[in-house]
Formats: C-alpha cells, sequence, structure tokens
C-alpha cells in the first residue's frame, strides 16, 4: 500500500518481502510459539489474542459513514 512512499524515501536501501509473505499464516503463529516455549514463555491456547495493527474495513468505513453523519446534523 505505501510501497511507492517507502521507495522514494529510502530509494535503493527499500526492501520488501515476496508478495506470498504478505499473508498470515498459522505456521508463523506456530513458530514464534515454538520460539517463545525454548525461552519458558507459555500461556494456554484460550488466552491467545491478536494484536490488530489497524481496523478493520468495515470499522473504518463506520466511522467515515458517522463522521459524515454528525457533520450533516445527522444522529
Amino acid at each position: 500500500m505505501y510501497r511507492e512512499k517507502i521507495v522514494n524515501k529510502l530509494g535503493e536501501q527499500a526492501l520488501f518481502a515476496p508478495g506470498f509473505l504478505n499473508l498470515q499464516r498459522a505456521s508463523t503463529l506456530a513458530e514464534v510459539a515454538c520460539k517463545a516455549y525454548a525461552r519458558g514463555e507459555s500461556c494456554d491456547a484460550a488466552s491467545f489474542v491478536p494484536i490488530y495493527l489497524r481496523k478493520s474495513q468495515a470499522e473504518r468505513e463506520r466511522e467515515e459513514r458517522l463522521a459524515k453523519e454528525q457533520a450533516n446534523g445527522n444522529c
């Protein structure tokens, strides 16, 4: 999404992962968990929750719609 901006800022120093690595994978979580376990860290599966880096598209669209409604004086 921001590739062009990054390249403009960093030039040839900009490095990007291959496209297939842009997808979330359960195997990545397993690898992180194995490394944590090796360090003596653990938690039960029920307490695991994801950390989202941004709001979902539906949340962003809803906020945009609500902001427009407020700007127009609608409730």
